[in-house]
């Protein structure tokens, strides 16, 4: 990729100033993705403080086109959803929701990006009845870790997905995960495989 079209410096600091867990190699990943895809339309199923959101939202800037659609609930009832271990679920009791959003929030507004990025509190599940099929050119994959939500986002959003779309998904490592990327596999071409993630191109 061209040099121009790699992300500044003064994102990455940004970015990594902000609540999550995107590593700054991912973010510069999301960030080339949406400029190597052209998408037009990018959507990140759990946003939390916008850490991986940020980057996608600088890619849409800065070629000027396109929009990326964060959905999250920002409640504990969808964070808890599922099948979860004892301890992700306490951690997900004590968090406040509405101060993670509220950062995002001014994040995408200090920075300058409401024509690229927004943001939408719902559950994914009632997102998905929004979104038509064959619209999405790249989805980010980060919700609720339980088999249970992440196997029913495969089920309603690669249909959302165009044919030779993107779909990142995180924290491929988890037990709780592996039955989302075995239908990812059946379904998607594998293209990168890294510690924490693994991107895939819809067949």
């Amino acid at each position: 990729m061209p040099e121009n079209y790699k992300i500044t410096m003064k994102n990455l600091e940004v970015i990594e100033k902000m609540q999550g867990w995107c590593t700054m190699q991912k973010a510069e990943k999301l960030y080339d993705l949406v400029h190597l895809t052209n998408s037009q339309l990018t959507i990140e199923l759990g946003v939390f403080g916008g850490r991986s959101l940020l980057p996608m939202a600088f890619a849409h800037r800065h070629k000027d086109s396109g929009v990326v659609i964060g959905v999250d609930a920002w409640n504990k009832y969808a964070a808890l959803e599922g099948t979860n271990e004892p301890a992700n679920n306490d951690w997900w009791e004590s968090i406040d929701y509405n101060a993670i959003y509220d950062g995002c929030a001014k994040a995408i507004e200090d920075n300058h990006l409401f024509n690229w990025c927004s943001i939408i509190r719902m559950k994914t599940e009632q997102f998905a009845v929004l979104c038509p099929d064959n619209s999405v050119d790249m989805i980010h994959a980060d919700s609720n870790h339980s088999e249970e939500i992440t196997t029913k986002e495969v089920s309603l959003f690669l249909p959302k997905l165009k044919s030779g779309g993107i779909w990142v998904a995180d924290d491929t490592g988890w037990p709780t995960l592996q039955k989302a990327i075995g239908m990812l596999t059946e379904q998607c071409e594998v293209l990168e495989s890294f510690d924490n993630y693994m991107i895939f191109k819809k067949k």
